[in-house]
């Protein structure tokens, strides 16, 4: 198990270690904004990152070893809403000047412990490396392409089995540890989506660890109001919310372009 785990480790750090090197040589400047929701990890993942691209780091906790490079805009952000409130703040505060790419992780991927947040991690950024990218239509996941749902029939068959609508939490479980969550102000899930997402319809969900990117003009369809509305919801720290959880299931039918 440990040697398995050691080469799969090894082979997907020497994977994203390329697509580094493809952005850093193929890419234009500044044309994919790098966006980190960051805790108290360690800052190791820099290497793994381009350095002819933006990268914004929001730290929720205070590092006294933070990353010093022309490229790394480093924010402080209050410890509440986890890594779904700082998606949301940085489009909020950039929603006028959001790249042509915006890839947005948390820096526990690189947690050698979860080696599924780092094969997520890999997945997506080989596709926004690929210099032929209209193929994911501006919304990059972890997911294989996979023909057969593009067929209405499997499309269906993958979101019955992919999303739940009436999916609730009241409590999370993390490393044996019970954390009881806020409850939404709207819910189930459906209710929740179809409230500030009225003309959106569901897309299957690839991952659940809030790792994804997604193009401008796919973030942009989204009107900032809704976007503020429900960052503007998570202002406690120390409290962990549902609607939370709503979010990391529901970034790809939220930022999917037809």
């Amino acid at each position: 198990m440990n040697k398995y785990f050691n080469i799969s480790y090894s082979i997907n750090l020497l994977l994203i270690k390329f697509y580094k090197w493809k952005i850093d040589n193929f890419l234009k400047k500044n044309s994919i904004d790098f966006i980190v929701s960051h805790y108290d990890e360690n800052f190791d993942y820099i290497n793994l990152l381009p350095k002819n691209q933006n990268i914004y780091i929001y730290v929720k906790k205070i590092n006294k070893d933070l990353p010093k490079k022309k490229n790394i805009k480093i924010h402080f952000l209050p410890n509440y809403g986890r890594e779904y409130q700082t998606y949301l703040y940085h489009i909020k505060n950039h929603y006028y000047k959001l790249a042509n790419i915006n890839f947005f992780f948390i820096g526990s991927f690189f947690n050698c412990s979860q080696i599924q947040k780092l094969k997520n991690f890999r997945r997506v950024y080989s596709k926004i490396s690929n210099l032929y990218k209209k193929k994911y239509k501006g919304l990059y996941t972890s997911d294989y392409e996979n023909i057969l749902y593009k067929i209405k029939y499997f499309k269906e068959l993958k979101l019955k089995k992919t999303i739940d609508k009436n999916f609730t939490i009241e409590k999370h479980r993390h490393r044996n540890k019970i954390t009881y969550l806020k409850k939404a102000k709207i819910r189930p899930l459906d209710k929740w989506f179809k409230y500030y997402f009225k003309k959106k319809s569901y897309y299957h969900l690839s991952s659940m660890t809030g790792i994804f990117a997604a193009n401008k003009e796919n973030i942009l369809q989204i009107p900032k109001k809704i976007i503020e509305n429900i960052e503007i919801e998570y202002r406690k720290k120390n409290v962990s919310y549902e609607s939370g959880h709503y979010l990391e299931r529901l970034y790809p039918s939220i930022f999917y372009r037809c």
